[in-house]
């Protein structure tokens, strides 16, 4: 689980300059043993990437490549946010040997602006979906390491801001499955991104300095804002769709155990070699940092 509240400096759509990322403050909890030595975790670049007008020539479906692989077809007209809007469902070629996607774009009548995209990857080719670039499928190799995508999807919608648009929101889903050879694991996953504009400025649009502003591919999650209680309880803007703090209740005990497991191994040599006394000696310990309390049945061999 993790939060963060960030600022954007974007220069346009029409610009060719790069975002800026400035991070204000960020929180993050992980199953340390769990997740089998994997940093998972978001970087600017994946939420600059979120917003499909502004990478519109990278886009898998409104690049000149990907317009060429996939069909439209006009559906509707229909209300959205009290504005008339076009309905134009999309879905990759039928003859196409990739991975590509399938869903809707919602495009306002009046100014042709893009209000909102549905997509997800398309089940025609999902048998042919990669995780990442060559390069990155060749250093898992090496490391004994596989990644399979077994579904995506993707929200994102745009708001009128004083006659123009800007995007507002977006959400994305990843499945992904993680298999090790040599750490022995296979395991699903179900990544969710959920990322809110709360607030557009275009006024104070100077750079960030220097040493204020993220790197494209700096993780997020791993840099230290200090965690202010007082701060986050004032910031619930984007409720979950779950019940995150017993979440986070389940993830903190799960890492004291695992951390408890780690101490109590260490101390094994120490305890006395009877079996009685050694278990009892390990359940003593457990209840000593108030890990356990109740009875133990063990059955021998």
């Amino acid at each position: 689980l993790s939060e963060a509240v960030f600022d954007i400096l974007n220069f346009g759509y029409t610009a060719d300059k790069e975002n800026s990322f400035k991070l204000l403050k960020n929180r993050y909890i992980q199953d340390e043993k769990g997740i089998h030595g994997i940093d998972l975790g978001v970087k600017p670049k994946g939420l600059y990437e979120a917003d499909i007008v502004r990478n519109v020539d990278e886009s898998a479906f409104l690049s000149k490549s990907g317009l060429k692989k996939h069909r439209f077809k006009l559906l509707k007209s229909i209300k959205y946010n009290n504005a008339d809007t076009y309905v134009i469902s999309f879905d990759q070629r039928e003859d196409s040997k990739e991975s590509l996607y399938t869903g809707k774009i919602f495009i306002d009548q009046e100014s042709y602006a893009f209000v909102s995209f549905e997509y997800r990857r398309s089940e025609t080719g999902l048998q042919y979906a990669k995780y990442g670039d060559g390069a990155t499928r060749t250093l898992l190799k090496l490391l004994g390491m596989k990644i399979d995508i077994r579904g995506e999807s993707h929200v994102v919608s745009y708001h009128n801001y004083n006659g123009k648009w800007a995007v507002s929101n977006a959400k994305e889903i990843h499945m992904w499955n993680f298999q090790s050879d040599k750490q022995f694991y296979d395991f699903p996953a179900r990544i969710q991104l959920d990322y809110i504009v709360t607030g557009i400025d275009t006024a104070n649009t100077e750079k960030f300095q220097s040493n204020a502003s993220l790197g494209n591919n700096k993780l997020i999650e791993f840099q230290n804002t200090g965690n202010q209680i007082d701060f986050w309880k004032d910031y619930n803007i984007l409720l979950p769709d779950y019940n995150s703090d017993s979440i986070a209740r389940i993830l903190i005990s799960k890492n004291e155990a695992s951390s408890l497991k780690k101490q109590v191994e260490k101390k094994l040599k120490y305890f006395p070699k009877d079996k009685t006394a050694r278990i009892d000696s390990i359940i003593s310990f457990f209840y000593q940092k108030v890990a356990f309390n109740g009875s133990v049945l063990i059955k021998q061999n």
